[in-house]
């Protein structure tokens, strides 16, 4: 006869537990080192995780290797040092050394600019605390050229209803007379041997010379002499200083 399907009995199976329950001695050890390590009676956090490859000296002497020119972007930074961008991103939150600063094209200074910067630096008198200072400039006297116009494109007057304005006409507004002046200042100080102040102005200097007329017009004979603008250059502007500059320095500026 056929026999019916046969039902297995469960086997049970005793699971082993591998936990050791402490004895109280050791329990009062355990209990004595927290206790040990605890402030106020709590316990400090612990580190979880894993330990860091990358120190912050490490990312740092990385980053540093790479040119200024490589840095413009966290992408490229990364790739250039062989750090990962997140590293990159974590050190600059917790060394607060790194940070993306902006740089200003400047002008190129020349030899003969380098050398001016230099001369301006020279009458600063260095201080504590960045505190630095002007020399007092007493025994300085400052040289500077101006420009003037002989005239203005529009000019204001005051006039009658029964006046009429003068023309004044020119072949272009590019054409108009321009004339070069030399003056002289100092600083302003009592003078002991004058018993009286000084008034920092030396004088100024016009850049002209006489001429004689080449020819005859209603206004003057031929062979008038008469003031025309001079060609400045650099021999006129040094026969200016020797020549005016210096003898009025020597005469008007304040001794001692």
């Amino acid at each position: 006869m056929p026999q019916g399907p046969s039902h297995s009995r469960p086997t049970s199976v005793t699971y082993v537990s591998t936990r050791r329950n402490l004895s109280n001695d050791e329990r009062v050890a355990a209990y004595q080192i927290l206790l040990e390590r605890s402030i106020g009676g709590v316990l400090p956090n612990g580190n979880c995780g894993a330990k860091k490859v990358r120190s912050v000296i490490d990312i740092k002497m990385a980053i540093k290797a790479v040119p200024h020119e490589g840095r413009q972007t966290l992408c490229s930074t990364a790739v250039l040092s062989g750090m990962p961008k997140i590293a990159i991103l974590r050190h600059m939150k917790e060394a607060h050394g790194l940070a993306a600063r902006t740089s200003h094209l400047k002008p190129l200074l020349t030899d003969n600019m380098l050398e001016r910067l230099w001369f301006a630096v020279s009458f600063v008198q260095p201080g504590l605390r960045r505190n630095h200072s002007f020399i007092n400039m007493y025994k300085n006297v400052h040289v500077d050229e101006k420009w003037f116009f002989i005239t203005k494109v529009k000019r204001r007057f005051y006039l009658y209803d029964d006046e009429e304005m003068t023309e004044r006409a020119t072949k272009s507004k590019k054409f108009i007379t321009k004339v070069m002046f030399l003056a002289a200042v100092a600083r302003p100080r009592y003078d002991p041997h004058k018993k009286q102040m000084f008034d920092c102005k030396i004088v100024i200097w016009p850049f002209v010379e006489e001429e004689a007329a080449v020819r005859s017009s209603k206004n003057r004979p031929k062979g008038t002499l008469e003031l025309t603008f001079q060609s400045v250059n650099a021999d006129v502007y040094q026969d200016m200083v020797m020549d005016e500059v210096v003898p009025a320095i020597q005469v008007k500026m304040p001794r001692g």
